[in-house]
């Protein structure tokens, strides 16, 4: 089983930053979206919890996920307002919302789960089909040191209602012919007096800035017309050269 299958843990260890980064999200739609913004979509939405979050700001939140348990446990959300939230089973690499969305975001790093420029540029494809001309998309991605030879991690630590979730991530040199890194993620959780551990291994593809420039770039209709690094600051754009590996593009449909 993976990390994704305990969306519940999940959902405690990743939550604690949501307020900030929907304020940065709508910030970015009343900067860059043309349309109105008030149709949202997430790819890869796991657990639901930025969708809740803009459907109690008064978005018609919707999103999908290729996990049945994300899928589950964001459906346990029930909205006083059932047109306004909508969580579906879904791929990232082929999907279509005919009736139009505002903008589009995937913060969480989820585009590097597509390990071949088939599927990445399926996914901007879809992505560009589902947006109104004028719509935007706020996509994080992690970009690689092909030249560090160190392992790199992070550690989390999250609670809520007697439940304590501590997640060790590390990742491994990147293989920069294959263009895939290895990473493992091991979550201990506590909750009473019971203790249990959950290990998880996958990779990840890589992008260097020349590699992200290219991919993004693919899909005629979609231009990048904006970037930040992950502190979240609407005044503070940044350049794809710039120090750091951290960035989140905005590309618009024209």
């Amino acid at each position: 089983m993976s990390w994704y299958d305990y969306p519940q843990v999940f959902d405690i260890l990743y939550d604690t930053d949501t307020r900030i980064e929907a304020d940065f999200i709508e910030q970015i739609v009343e900067k860059h979206c043309s349309s109105l913004g008030n149709v949202i979509l997430e790819p890869a939405c796991g657990t639901g919890r930025m969708l809740r979050e803009f459907y109690r700001r008064g978005y018609r939140a919707i999103g999908f996920d290729n996990n049945p348990s994300m899928v589950a446990f964001a459906k346990r959300f029930k909205p006083r307002n059932r047109k306004r939230y909508n969580v579906t089973p879904g791929e990232m690499s082929d999907f279509n919302y005919k009736q139009g969305v505002d903008a589009a975001f995937c913060l969480f790093g989820t585009f590097r789960y597509l390990l071949n420029d088939t599927e990445a540029k399926g996914h901007l494809r879809s992505i560009r089909k589902s947006l109104r001309k004028g719509g935007i998309y706020i996509l994080g991605l992690n970009l690689t040191d092909y030249l560090s030879n160190r392992f790199a991690g992070e550690r989390t630590v999250a609670e809520r209602k007697g439940i304590r979730v501590t997640c060790n991530i590390k990742c491994w040199k990147p293989d920069a012919r294959k263009r895939l890194q290895r990473f493992r993620s091991r979550m201990n959780v506590i909750q009473d007096k019971d203790i249990w551990q959950h290990e998880t291994t996958w990779h990840f593809r890589t992008y260097g800035p020349i590699q992200a420039k290219r991919a993004l770039s693919a899909v005629d209709g979609l231009k990048i017309v904006e970037m930040y690094n992950y502190d979240f600051d609407i005044d503070r754009t940044c350049k794809l050269y710039d120090a750091g590996l951290d960035r989140i593009f905005v590309l618009k449909k024209i």
